[in-house]
């Protein structure tokens, strides 16, 4: 890396001055001369060469050793994903046939002109691939909700009744006490408004709930996406930032007026984009994959909890310094799905597509038909 060679130069700058002062002062003891040399003010330059040259060393090692851990035990795909549309990836030299792949849905475009407006990501003919390493702890997860009602035998007895068929005899008869029981049923309500629970005490019974579990809904699945950024070169740094700042606007809504016309007023969000997610590789049609999802959160540390591990670009033909990009960043994404996982949506779109059935359908997302879906 440029940084270190250059550290390493000033390095052993710093090692050939000590020895330059080492001999002066030498040549001035050997030969006994006293005419206006101080050898204290020699010894005082010694020290604070030497200081320099160590303090130089230290920031080289510590620098050589954070770019030898991004070269160890980092999991990455190896190959450039084969669509040619994909505009972001990550590692730039990669590892591995699998990758996971983040395609952005165009947003509603706000048009715009030679002097600016409009908004980021709403080409559609454009659409914006990012492709990066899979991450180790990815995880697949389900939830169905239900609640406890009670269903007594008022409720049954009329269920019942209401499809009840009267062809006589033993269905007759069955509805008959069907309806004396409910009747019961009630005649114990009324009682037990009146006399209280004591009534109930008195004769050693308690009212059967008789509770059932209620099916309330599915809920949207959440998926976290955690990365690590270890950039080998000024141009993969570049990609790093590119790539985090591409998931951060994407995230965002953008605002408009609620009327044409120059209005200062933009009172309204637009929607974010949405972001179909894929695992490419032969792993793909193995694992199960995910619905449609909005990005609702996006965490950054910066530095990766070393602010002075960084990379130096150089200026061309100068050698000098002109811009730092962090050795070692992470990134956080959260996102939520926009259509619930029912069995049709699980056989047509979250299934290991070797296992895929023949479901059609599912529970429909306006947000989802609205952006391409």
């Amino acid at each position: 890396m440029p940084n270190i060679n250059k550290l390493l130069n000033k390095v052993n700058q710093a090692t050939q001055a000590i020895k330059s002062v080492k001999g002066i002062k030498s040549k001035i003891e050997s030969i006994g001369y006293k005419g206006g040399v101080n050898t204290e003010e020699v010894d005082q330059l010694q020290s604070i060469a030497e200081d320099n040259r160590r303090k130089l060393e230290e920031r080289a090692n510590k620098l050589q050793s954070q770019l030898s851990s991004v070269n160890s035990g980092k999991k990455k795909t190896k190959k450039p994903p084969p669509k040619p549309d994909e505009d972001l990836q990550y590692p730039l030299d990669l590892e591995g046939d699998n990758y996971i792949v983040f395609t952005m849905r165009a947003r509603k475009s706000r048009g715009g002109d030679s002097e600016g407006g409009g908004n980021y990501f709403s080409d559609a003919e454009q659409l914006t691939h990012i492709a990066l390493y899979i991450p180790d702890d990815i995880t697949q997860a389900s939830a169905v909700s239900y609640k406890e009602e009670g269903v007594g035998s008022f409720q049954r007895g009329m269920s019942d009744i209401s499809n009840a068929e009267f062809g006589g005899g033993a269905k007759v008869d069955a509805t008959i006490d069907t309806i004396k029981n409910v009747v019961g049923e009630i005649g114990n309500k009324i009682m037990g408004g009146l006399g209280g629970s004591a009534r109930n005490l008195k004769q050693g019974m308690a009212v059967n709930p008789m509770q059932e579990q209620m099916l309330e809904g599915v809920a949207f699945r959440e998926h976290t996406f955690a990365y690590d950024f270890y950039p080998k070169s000024e141009e993969e740094a570049k990609v790093v930032m590119n790539i985090i700042r591409t998931f951060r606007l994407a995230s965002l809504p953008d605002t408009f007026a609620s009327f044409e016309g120059d209005s200062p007023n933009e009172n309204f969000f637009n929607y974010p984009n949405v972001f179909d997610v894929t695992l490419e590789g032969p792993i793909a049609a193995q694992v199960e994959g995910f619905l449609p999802m909005v990005l609702k959160d996006i965490t950054v540390d910066t530095f990766g909890g070393n602010s002075k591990g960084l990379i130096a670009q150089e200026e061309e033909g100068s050698g000098d310094l002109v811009a730092y990009y962090p050795a070692h960043s992470s990134m956080s994404l959260t996102f939520t799905e926009i259509r619930i996982l029912t069995q049709e949506t699980y056989d047509t779109h979250v299934g290991a597509r070797s296992l895929a059935g023949d479901l059609t359908g599912g529970s429909p997302s306006i947000l989802d038909n609205n952006t391409g879906g």
